[in-house]
């Protein structure tokens, strides 16, 4: 049995300050004992009111978590051997309010261009999902982190995309299926070693598979025995002035205490180093957390004073 708890936190960038636009990414999270769910998305700089697009993604994103999440709790409930699981699930609600939404506030496509990453995790297993460009990354007990940047090489695969026949006319722009279009850059954080960064390959992955979206699938083993923290991150983590953007994820989850409001404190207290040491994030950045804490620990830390309690407030 673990403990699970969320937090989300969004900046604007400086990019965006200097050209007056909004911060187009947008973050949110929920946990209610039995799950967690965090989500991230990220409105394209060249669409239109992507605010909007962002915004509207995550919040059909966690409802659609939550309510597959409820109907499996609820003991009546028998599944259907056909029914789809939660990756098509998050997408078909996020096709239907897309839609529904931009008609009825009078939007245009453009508005709904955002990518979205979300992570959902219970005690028997989770599963961590990117559409678009982004980062993913889990942190484990003994500090290790395990990161995965995905860059596709042109206009990232949005979910709005969807809805315009299927994306045809976005596999005709990369030539077929079977293109390879999107990269992904894999890492490994090893603390206390002299090379503290271990590349762990590329991978090409077609426009087919992009479109789909990058799954994870997180064991319930992996959830009670090793897993601290996963996290979803929009690429303005990429694009820090004078730093590296590995850098700047194990920074984002370097948590100095883990209540309340951890993440927001975490990427407020980043946001200050990184403009000394450059001019910060010259894109927006949004990230969300699901934090993992096995029984045990927790009542060993209230035992002996947790760090965390005396932390609380600081970055």
């Amino acid at each position: 049995m673990v403990l699970l708890s969320t937090d989300h936190h969004f900046s604007i960038g400086q990019e965006h300050v200097t050209s007056g636009k909004p911060c187009q990414d947008h973050a949110l999270s929920v946990s209610d004992g039995s799950m967690a769910c965090a989500v991230i998305s990220d409105g394209c700089s060249t669409g239109g009111e992507t605010d909007m697009g962002a915004r509207v993604l995550t919040f059909a994103s966690v409802a659609a978590i939550r309510a597959y999440h409820a109907r499996r709790m609820d003991v009546t409930y028998i599944p259907s051997p056909n029914e789809p699981g939660i990756v098509a699930e998050v997408g078909a609600r996020q096709h239907l309010v897309l839609s529904t939404v931009r008609r009825a506030l009078g939007l245009a496509r453009n508005d709904m261009l955002a990518t979205c990453g979300y992570a959902f995790v219970t005690n028997e297993g989770g599963v961590v999902h990117l559409a678009g460009d982004g980062v993913i990354a889990t942190k484990l007990r003994d500090g290790t982190i395990i990161m995965s940047k995905f860059d596709w090489g042109k206009v990232p695969f949005y979910p709005q995309y969807r809805e315009e026949a299927g994306g045809v006319g976005y596999v005709r722009e990369h030539g077929d299926l079977g293109t390879a279009a999107l990269t992904e850059e894999q890492w490994t954080y090893i603390p206390g070693c002299e090379k503290q960064f271990l590349h762990g390959g590329d991978i090409a992955w077609t426009v087919e598979e992009g479109m789909k979206g990058i799954t994870r699938l997180l064991t319930r083993e992996s959830i009670s025995d090793e897993l601290e923290a996963v996290s979803v991150f929009t690429d303005g983590v990429l694009r820090v002035d004078g730093v590296d953007w590995r850098d700047v994820v194990v920074g984002l989850m370097d948590f100095k205490t883990t209540k309340g409001l951890f993440v927001k404190r975490r990427l407020n207290g980043a946001l200050k180093d990184f403009r000394k040491r450059g001019k910060g994030p010259m894109d927006d950045i949004a990230y969300a957390v699901v934090l993992v804490r096995s029984e045990q620990s927790t009542e060993e830390g209230e035992a002996h004073g947790s760090p965390d309690q005396s932390a609380q407030g600081t970055t």
